[in-house]
């Protein structure tokens, strides 16, 4: 029930919720503020279910899910591999790099409602078979990063 209330009021609160992150958005600009604004203004864009997105989300078929996150895992496995990330991966998942002894890691983070009721397992091997590995805590409510298997040397 949950899931469909959302669906029917993210209408009304996602344009709401990313005009009002606009409009602070400028009032700290011209307030000279340094906080990483433009990752507050897509927040409200991250939280957007699309229709079909939605279906996914409500089938109860896990084959549907894998194959969903086998196509996801695949394009972020290329963009990851680029070193450059499209529109919609920084939209919706946190991107980052560090920084090891054998040269930088590309990252990216996937929030739980991406993968909600696959098992590690499932994301381990659905991830190993486009060369990512999955770093995640136990419980999984505070998302996963898929690196790279091999860290490159550079961009």
């Amino acid at each position: 029930m949950q899931l469909l209330s959302w669906f029917a009021v993210q209408w009304i609160i996602v344009p709401v919720d990313f005009v009002a992150r606009t409009v602070w958005l400028i009032v700290v600009v011209l307030g000279d503020g340094t906080e990483d604004m433009l990752a507050r203004l897509v927040t409200p864009l991250a939280r957007y279910m699309s229709p079909g997105r939605l279906l996914l989300r409500m089938s109860h078929d896990p084959a549907r899910h894998e194959a969903y996150l086998d196509r996801e895992f695949a394009r972020l496995a290329l963009e990851i591999d680029r070193g450059r990330f499209s529109p919609r991966t920084k939209i919706a998942h946190r991107v980052g790099h560090e920084v090891h002894p054998d040269g930088y890691r590309l990252g990216v983070q996937l929030h739980p409602r991406e993968y909600r009721g696959v098992p590690l397992s499932r994301l381990r091997r659905l991830a190993s078979a486009h060369s990512l590995a999955v770093e995640a805590s136990t419980d999984l409510r505070d998302g996963v990063v898929l690196r790279p298997v091999h860290a490159k040397d550079s961009w």
